[in-house]
């Protein structure tokens, strides 16, 4: 028999094919947008968010452990990080460092004065996975260095030594300055504040390791600054 329909079949040909292209770009696209995975970015913590030295004393070292952590999705690399002021100083692993989700690395950051009064600095962290640096404000004040001389009798009766008692008041608490037992019938106290009084007193020890009552207490008051 002959073709009784030729054109319409030749139009529904067509259709089917067109319906098809278009399903295909369709599947295409959608492949495409799948790869690119918006919702995975980086997402750097710091903490704390802000460090603050109070009250070191010149020529002495404070220092402060921060915490920097990868609280996104995907994988982030520490390439720097570096404080603005030489007063202050940072030690960081080796960098580049790259920080798997949920983990973290650990910095610590120094305050050394060299003068009295404040200081001030700006801590920054950098990523090439982030669009700018993070920074953190980091505050420091200085005092001028102090110190106490104490000096005491020695005990009536032998003794291998002594061990020198501070507090912030008579009351207490009181906390021993050395781990070890003094020989001698003196000690400078070079970790004092200023501004601050403290209270000390001494006690003996003997051969068998017996310590002896307190001795009467002695108070020291610190200049400001």
């Amino acid at each position: 028999m002959g073709d009784r329909f030729p054109g319409l079949i030749r139009r529904r040909v067509v259709l089917c094919v067109a319906a098809f292209a278009v399903i295909v770009a369709t599947w295409i696209s959608g492949c495409t947008g799948t790869a690119s995975q918006p919702g995975l970015v980086p997402q750097l913590v710091i903490t704390p968010d802000t460090v603050n030295f109070a009250n070191v004393v010149v020529g002495q070292q404070n220092t402060q452990t921060l915490q920097i952590a990868n609280a996104g999705k995907t994988t982030l690399t520490i390439s720097q990080v570096q404080v603005s002021n030489a007063s202050f100083t940072v030690s960081a692993p080796a960098l580049p460092a790259s920080l798997a989700p949920g983990t973290a690395l650990y910095i610590t950051l120094a305050f050394a004065p060299l003068t009295t009064g404040a200081a001030s600095a700006t801590l920054t962290i950098s990523s090439p996975d982030l669009s700018s640096p993070e920074t953190v404000p980091v505050q420091g004040n200085a005092q001028k260095a102090h110190s106490v001389k104490l000096s005491w009798n020695a005990s009536a009766s032998a003794v291998n030594g002594y061990y020198v008692y501070r507090g912030d008041s008579s009351n207490g608490p009181f906390s021993r300055l050395t781990g070890f037992l003094l020989a001698g019938l003196s000690y400078t106290d070079s970790t004092v504040l200023s501004g601050n009084s403290y209270t000390y007193y001494v006690t003996a020890v003997d051969g068998a390791g017996v310590e002896s009552a307190p001795s009467n207490q002695t108070v020291a008051t610190i200049p400001s600054p």
